[in-house]
């Protein structure tokens, strides 16, 4: 049987480039609030608007096996944003 090295290859790069980019981002405390929010987010995407400024918010939450047997991982994606525009006048 051949082993099929494309899916094998791909997987590892995308496995060596995050590691890579978990190695480079600052470690920062985390904010237990902000933490909480995000628990809380629906999956989908929602929008509500108020008289100044637009909310969005979302969530993907995603199991993979890729190889098909016990081992796996899972995704989750939160994310919560305000667009807010106001007119100003000049000084």
């Amino acid at each position: 049987m051949a082993l099929p090295l494309a899916p094998i290859a791909s997987y590892g790069l995308l496995i060596a480039a995050t590691y890579v980019m978990a190695r480079n981002f600052p470690k920062l405390p985390r904010n237990q609030r902000v933490e909480d929010a995000l628990d809380v987010v629906d999956e989908g995407i929602g929008l509500a608007r108020d008289e100044d400024q637009v909310n969005a918010s979302g969530r993907i939450k995603r199991r993979y096996f890729p190889t098909g047997q016990a081992l796996g991982f899972e995704i989750d994606a939160a994310f919560l944003a305000r667009l807010r525009i106001k007119r100003i006048e000049k000084e």
